[in-house]
């Protein structure tokens, strides 16, 4: 679920089906507008990104590059297509560069009309992995490396935490990281539009013990920057014992949590029920026809 001036962007199927569609929701004015996808996306694994042309400030875009799954892999179902909402077309276009990186695609942020990705990839000469931001610009339709992540290591799959991304000012990219033995640390970006962009540190969060801050609540959280040297975090907190997941929001300083409020709960094993977080500001902006 991805969101650009207020507007979400989701992929939606139903419990019962394999089938996949992409829906364009803005929640405050309660709008929807479903739209097909140019090919069938029921075995592929696909990243998206929402934004704009600036040349044309309503020009909405959507780009979706995938890659074939499971038995039925085919390479020819690998594609990138952009879909625009003033002519409702998809189109296909060769990025073969999209596939030489690997981006995490719940970890997105769309800004100023662009697409910001945690992405990584191999270097074959030091037989490392690669951190990097990668950005897609919808007015010339070109990907971008915009800065490194030189403080992201993964050492071993075991230990590997996978860092949180968010938005920070509206012109600026935050990133939340955990360290091996527990250390979470703040960094910011100057300005993405800049010429160099680069990261430093804005405070370090390391709070007394907490289940959310263990490897696997890391994976499903979701966080904004509230105030200085404040987070707000949302993330699902699974209690063993009763089988429960309790779905919360925590405000945390430096050091110490400040404020924690229970929003829902429910059964673990139960399929049918998965919780998502996504931070918006609410818009007046209408779902384009």
């Amino acid at each position: 679920m991805i969101h650009c001036d207020g507007l979400l962007l989701c992929e939606c199927r139903r419990s019962d089906s394999i089938e996949k569609k992409l829906a364009v929701w803005n929640p405050f004015l309660s709008q929807i507008k479903w739209i097909e996808a140019l090919n069938s996306i029921k075995v592929c694994w696909s990243i998206y990104g929402f934004g704009y042309d600036n040349v044309s400030r309503d020009n909405y875009k959507i780009l979706r590059f995938c890659r074939g799954l499971g038995h039925d892999y085919d390479s020819r179902n690998n594609g990138v297509e952009i879909y625009e909402f003033k002519t409702q077309l998809w189109r296909s276009v060769d990025y073969s560069c999209a596939y030489l990186w690997y981006a995490w695609y719940d970890q997105a942020v769309s800004m100023d009309g662009k697409m910001y990705w945690f992405a990584e990839r191999q270097n074959f000469d030091k037989v490392i992995t690669e951190f990097f931001i990668q950005c897609f610009d919808f007015s010339r339709e070109i990907f971008q490396d915009r800065c490194c992540l030189p403080f992201i290591t993964r050492d071993g799959d075991c230990d590997w935490v996978i860092p949180r991304l968010s938005g920070f000012r509206g012109d600026r990219l935050s990133l939340l990281s955990k360290e091996k033995y527990g250390k979470i640390q703040l960094w910011v970006t100057n300005n993405v539009t800049d010429e160099i962009v680069s990261w430093s540190k804005y405070f370090n969060v390391t709070p007394p013990y907490l289940p959310i801050l263990s490897r696997w609540y890391f994976l499903n959280m979701t966080f904004f920057i509230h105030k200085t040297n404040r987070i707000m975090l949302w993330c699902e907190e699974e209690h063993v014992q009763n089988e429960e997941k309790y779905v919360k929001v925590y405000q945390i300083g430096e050091g110490v949590v400040e404020k924690q409020v229970e929003t829902g709960q429910h059964r673990w094993y139960d399929q049918t029920f998965r919780s998502r977080c996504c931070v918006f500001v609410p818009s007046l902006v209408p779902v384009p026809e």
